[in-house]
């Protein structure tokens, strides 16, 4: 939320080898190199750089994009951290994985999966919208129940 809302920050290649976790258990998003400051909140990018696997469609098809893009990467990530795998399945080429993350639905933990929560379900769905404008932002996703109930175990245990 910080990076989006306060820094007006578009990450752009928010990917597993990008998240460090220090000795105190604290998580940290690295490399910011090819991330772009935008003047609002609201104003859209239209480079094409980062990692593809983690990127959303709309940077895949080349349309212009904004903070909400980080935001299916943030998803990729959490769901593969859940999963223990990458949430698309394996792919022959490059091309065949653009067209898996560009022509197939959204992965998403199916409804009928009952090693995770409904509220964990719904959090990764809000985030992996393949149509940005219906993409939850880094700000909606903070009320969600999953979020503080994450919040309250890890206040506990410190």
């Amino acid at each position: 939320m910080y990076l989006h809302v306060i820094g007006h920050q578009i990450h752009r290649d928010i990917k597993p080898a990008n998240i460090l976790i220090n000795s105190k258990g604290e998580v940290k998003l690295t490399d910011f190199g090819i991330s772009k400051e935008l003047e609002e909140s609201n104003q859209f990018a239209n480079t094409f750089v980062g990692t593809v696997t983690y990127m959303s469609p709309e940077r895949i098809e080349g349309k212009r994009y904004n903070h909400l893009s980080d935001i299916w990467s943030f998803g990729m990530l959490i769901l593969e951290m859940a999963l223990g795998a990458y949430p698309y399945p394996s792919h022959k080429s490059y091309i065949e994985m653009l067209q898996l993350i560009m022509n197939e639905p959204a992965p998403q933990i199916p409804p009928d999966n009952k090693d995770f929560s409904d509220d964990f379900k719904d959090f990764i769905n809000q985030c992996l919208k393949k149509d940005a404008k219906y993409r939850a932002s880094a700000v909606s996703l903070l009320v969600f129940r999953f979020y503080w109930r994450i919040f309250l175990l890890i206040a506990i245990f410190l």
